[in-house]
């Protein structure tokens, strides 16, 4: 039987099926240079090296406060962020980036994890994610935990959330990505391996209406 995750302390979650609204209508996105393509639940935002979306206000997650961000994406480029969250100063922002080996590394200014064992740039569709509990940093691809450590630096300025683009910005994000969903707390092991398999398995994702209801399967 799978565990369901809980709402609980869930802020926002954009499916990006053909527009960048937040289902809670609490951080609706802005595009620029995106445009909408079949992906794996629906449709999915491409990103084609130009393009971004912002969140339209902060999501009130700083320093070492808990969170848990996941999504979908589909790449084969290897540089940058394909999302993150926080502003550009001293230790302000967290977000995952792809490293030139191919696997993710949580972008975090001066304190980095980075993983050395898992591609996820090989043009198939990932479930990628971060999460932080205090200092302790969690990296997730397809379901599991696959990296932690203690980071030195946490972010401390709560910023609006970035797909496809640093906030500098020094680059740009290439491939697509769909089914973003952020919490403010550190998700357990067992409901990250439940949100892989019941979203890989559902068209229309677990998180399914304005309530942040999930939906049992």
């Amino acid at each position: 039987m799978y565990i369901t995750p809980s709402q609980t302390n869930l802020l926002s979650e954009w499916k990006l099926d053909g527009n960048s609204t937040d289902t809670l209508a609490a951080h609706n996105g802005t595009d620029t240079n995106i445009t909408y393509v079949g992906g794996k639940i629906g449709q999915c935002a491409s990103f084609a090296g130009n393009g971004k979306i912002a969140t339209a206000n902060n999501i009130g997650i700083t320093g070492t406060g808990n969170c848990t961000f996941l999504a979908w994406v589909k790449t084969t480029g290897n540089t940058f962020v394909p999302f993150g969250f926080g502003v550009y100063s001293a230790a302000a922002w967290r977000g995952l980036r792809i490293q030139a080996n191919g696997c993710l590394q949580l972008d975090i200014y001066n304190s980095n994890l980075a993983d050395t064992a898992v591609v996820v740039n090989d043009g198939k569709w990932h479930l990628v994610g971060f999460g932080n509990n205090g200092t302790t940093a969690y990296l997730y691809v397809d379901g599991r935990n696959i990296k932690n450590g203690v980071l030195a630096a946490m972010n401390t300025g709560a910023g609006v959330v970035l797909f496809g683009q640093t906030p500098n910005p020094d680059g740009y994000y290439t491939g697509q990505i769909e089914q973003a969903t952020i919490w403010s707390r550190l998700l357990s092991d067992a409901e990250i391996a439940s949100y892989y398999a019941l979203s890989a398995a559902d068209g229309g994702g677990i998180l399914t209406n304005l309530a942040g209801n999930f939906k049992n399967n």
